[in-house]
């Protein structure tokens, strides 16, 4: 592979892994086997990690 062609794909890549918004810190909960599984039903298929930052968020946005 040439210089160049490893630039090119090194550049695809770092598209690929830009994100809007960089996530700088991480929350860590503890719950039971029951609350998660609640918790991916609620989610009805999406990551339970986009849901639970949407419905946090969404709490928050109420609150003010």
């Amino acid at each position: 592979m040439t210089e160049q062609a490893k630039k090119r794909d090194a550049m695809i890549g770092n598209n690929y892994a830009a994100k809007e918004i960089t996530k700088d810190s991480t929350l860590y909960i503890r719950v039971t086997k029951e609350q998660k599984a609640a918790y991916c039903n609620a989610a009805n298929g999406e990551p339970l990690s986009a849901w639970i930052t949407k419905t946090l968020d969404n709490k928050v946005k109420s609150l003010s």
